[in-house]
């Protein structure tokens, strides 16, 4: 997996001069210009309290992230190279997606407060968690029932039916002084 460093540079009033100047510097490096919208910024306090609830949340993305792909892996058993390809963002692959971002306005809209953002995005991975806890249970639940119905059909006479094995003939209903017992 490539690894991308994201940079902040001060601009100095034009980000456009800035992003010229960083890149004449780092000459033998692609670089990839990551546009982001004014964002209504607010109080220091907000920024700082913002700062720390983002630490958290970060990690609680990173392990839904590798969870997804540890789960996607297991299912799949599949190598890297092609784990690589089934992981896509918006129907793009990861690097491309990374390398072509743009802020979704329209879903988390840049004129609402930080906290406001956050909280969208916070909720939205949280949905993704539980859809993601969701199918696993489905599938394992799945997985199970399969299971318990292949033991039922290869397994030894204790788990398996005797429907196909054992007659009506083969019984001696209605005595009272005899009763059918089948041992496995």
């Amino acid at each position: 997996m490539t690894l991308y460093w994201l940079l902040s540079v001060p601009a100095h009033g034009d980000g456009h001069v800035a992003w010229r100047d960083v890149k004449s510097r780092v000459a033998d490096s692609e670089l990839y210009d990551f546009l982001l919208p004014q964002f209504k910024i607010g109080t220091l306090d907000t920024l700082v309290q913002l700062s720390d609830e983002l630490s958290k949340y970060d990690t609680a993305y990173e392990n839904t992230t590798a969870k997804f792909i540890d789960t996607l892996r297991s299912l799949t058993q599949a190598n890297n190279a092609a784990l690589q390809s089934m992981l896509t963002v918006d129907d793009k692959p990861v690097d491309q997606y990374i390398r072509t971002f743009s802020w979704n306005n329209s879903k988390f809209r840049s004129d609402r407060a930080l906290p406001e953002i956050l909280a969208q995005i916070a909720e939205a991975m949280g949905a993704i968690d539980a859809q993601l806890k969701s199918k696993l249970t489905q599938y394992n639940a799945i997985k199970n029932s399969l299971a318990t119905v292949r033991r039922k059909q290869t397994g030894n006479l204790s788990v398996k039916s005797l429907n196909g094995i054992v007659k009506r003939d083969d019984c001696v209903p209605g005595s009272d002084y005899l009763q059918t017992l089948f041992v496995a």
